[in-house]
């Protein structure tokens, strides 16, 4: 009450460390006076005061460590938490306006919180609100460091230690909420607000193990003033060294970089071109425009493409892609449709398979341009690239962070356009006898391209199980029609069971979905053969019930 300036901070310097203590996962040694303790008695050394190690705030474990698992297990059962509210009267003294009050609190702010009874939406609330209860206030350095340091040390190992077995839905909660802050932030012009939160995300870069901070970083870089775009470059420097990487390392390890950067050119002014070239010189980031274009490389160019169609008018695609042809090294006027031609069955899937409402309108706008574009109607485009277009589908269905329905509901309408149906031949979300005659005409080779990629030296253990879950869906979707294919299907999964053990229980999936939908005339001839493949996996305990 009467703002005792150098008390307030002597509190502040230990109540973190104190709430740890009270919930008994801080080892005491010797016979501590508390009280002096508080005071910061110079009874009590500095090695003391550093030798206080709290289990839960100060561990530091490799990201993935099984110490980890363990070290939540030991707090569940050992620690004590104490009520929230009770802390309060230390919590608010965050928010002071004296910085030299409110960054003693900052720094134990993810102590006391660790240490509460808290649910998790108040544990979401608690901490936007050391953002949002300071959005206007022209903090120091150091406070803006201290503010982000609280996210840092509350989200290590990927938010685990504070939200617990809930961090799997916090931790993206957490990050969209900064990301919408971002956006509101730079609609406000709201400086002060968009450096706290450069330094956040430059914080939770070094500490969470994805890219996500990439994309929200190269935003910053390339829709803000200079003095911003720096401070986003230095970001990305700092979370580089984090993981012992170059900058240009680091950031080629997020599949989009480069057609992100790319993208953002291509719709600038060139007023503010200069203004990326000077932080690009500047900063970090050597790459020559060419090498930036190419469009080969790593799905640039089928980003690239399937964000310029995406646009509603037909002048402003052209314009688009007029300047990505100049970029991108091509003199001839009208180069890009070449370039568009060679993407197409990837742009085409990518249009289909992203659109979250299943209504398409992007894929119908695109279609009917690019068909325009090179004299062809939209039946004849799509038939041209058919196969291509039906191998990138197919290779989505069995992919795990891929909504199916989509997928199937993309095979549609692929058909109908082939076709010239002018309305849906069937029911959604239900088993269509139209489709599954349109794919046994295309199944032999689009099992062979899944074979071709299941068996690439390059595909990954998690690529091999997609395709096969690919396939998998693909015998569903045939239905009865899988009785004239039968002898490929049969084939294609005794090679995977034979060939790759680890594929067994995905590929034992196929064969039951296959067998099902077998007629019994049918069954007879083949069943020897179907019975020695499936005794390989009699010996496993995951397939042995399904054979």
């Amino acid at each position: 009450n009467t703002l005792d300036e150098s008390l307030l901070q002597q509190v502040g310097e230990v109540v973190g460390i104190t709430s740890c203590i009270i919930s008994f996962s801080v080892n005491l040694t010797d016979n501590m006076d508390l009280k002096k303790f508080l005071l910061k008695s110079v009874q009590i050394s500095d090695t003391t005061m550093k030798s206080l190690k709290c289990s839960q705030c100060d561990s530091n474990y490799p990201v993935g460590s099984k110490e980890i698992d363990d070290l939540l297990d030991q707090i569940a059962k050992n620690n004590q938490k104490f009520n929230v509210s009770e802390w309060n009267s230390f919590l608010k003294l965050s928010f002071h306006n004296n910085s030299k009050i409110c960054i003693p609190y900052l720094k134990s702010f993810p102590r006391i919180l660790s240490h509460s009874i808290i649910s998790t939406n108040e544990k979401h609330t608690q901490l936007m609100e050391i953002l949002t209860k300071n959005s206007n206030v022209e903090y120091d350095n150091q406070v803006r460091e201290a503010m982000a340091n609280i996210f840092k040390i509350l989200m290590r190992y990927d938010g685990r230690l504070f939200f617990g077995r809930d961090y799997m839905e916090s931790t993206p909660t957490i990050i969209n909420r900064l990301s919408d802050l971002k956006t509101e932030a730079g609609r406000q012009f709201n400086t002060p607000m968009t450096e706290t939160l450069l330094l956040i995300f430059g914080k939770l870069g070094t500490v969470i193990d994805n890219h996500i901070f990439l994309p929200l970083l190269m935003e910053l870089i390339l829709e803000s003033t200079y003095s911003l775009g720096l401070m986003a470059c230095e970001q990305i420097n700092f979370i580089a060294k984090s993981k012992n990487m170059t900058v240009k390392s680091y950031l080629l390890q997020e599949p989009l970089f480069q057609a992100r950067v790319a993208l953002n050119l291509i719709k600038m002014e060139d007023n503010y071109k200069g203004i990326i070239d000077k932080i690009c010189e500047s900063t970090f980031f050597n790459i020559s425009t060419l090498e930036l274009f190419n469009l080969k490389g790593k799905g640039c160019g089928d980003y690239i493409f399937s964000q310029i169609l995406k646009h509603k008018h037909d002048d402003e695609r052209i314009r688009y892609l007029e300047t990505l042809s100049n970029y991108s090294g091509e003199t001839e006027k009208g180069g890009w449709k070449i370039l568009l031609l060679d993407h197409l069955p990837s742009v085409a899937c990518n249009l289909l398979v992203n659109d979250n409402d299943k209504t398409f309108k992007a894929f119908d706008r695109a279609i009917p341009f690019i068909a325009s574009t090179v004299n062809l109607s939209e039946s004849k485009l799509v038939e041209h690239y058919l196969s291509d277009i039906l191998f990138c589908l197919a290779e989505k269905l069995g992919t795990e962070t891929q909504d199916v329905e989509i997928v199937i509901e993309s095979l549609h309408k692929v058909m109908e356009i082939v076709q010239n149906e002018k309305k849906r031949c069937c029911e959604r979300g239900k088993p269509c006898s139209h489709l599954a005659e349109f794919l046994e005409k295309n199944f032999l080779s689009i099992i062979d391209y899944l074979n071709q990629r299941v068996f690439d030296k390059e595909s990954t253990l998690l690529t091999r199980k997609n395709l096969v879950g690919s396939i998998n869906q693909l015998i569903k979707l045939l239905g009865s029609h899988v009785n004239t294919v039968r002898p490929k299907i049969i084939a294609t999964l005794g090679l995977f069971v034979r060939a790759y053990p680890e594929l067994q229980e995905v590929a034992s999936e196929g064969w039951s979905t296959f067998i099902s939908n077998l007629q019994i005339a049918n069954l007879g001839p083949i069943l020897p053969q179907i019975v020695v493949d499936l005794m390989t996996l009699v010996n496993d305990p995951k397939t042995k019930p399904r054979v």
